[in-house]
């Protein structure tokens, strides 16, 4: 099962499950190629997967880690 760990600004750690695309300023993405600098230098990313669209501010993002099971 895929799963990304996110370290908010303001909140704990965050893990969402059955991850299978990111997108990044509408620019879709293998999960597991996410590099730091893409996603510091994005506005919006949204996790898919599963029936999921889940959208984040990329300045509320401390850390972003892909596990894939």
């Amino acid at each position: 099962m895929n799963k990304v760990f996110i370290n908010f600004k303001v909140k704990k750690e965050q893990i969402f499950y059955e991850i299978d695309e990111v997108v990044l300023d509408g620019k879709s993405f293998d999960p597991s190629t996410i590099t730091a600098s893409e996603i510091k230098n994005s506005k919006a990313l949204n996790l898919k997967g599963k029936g999921q669209n889940v959208a984040i501010q990329t300045e509320d993002i401390l850390s972003f880690q892909f596990h894939a099971d």
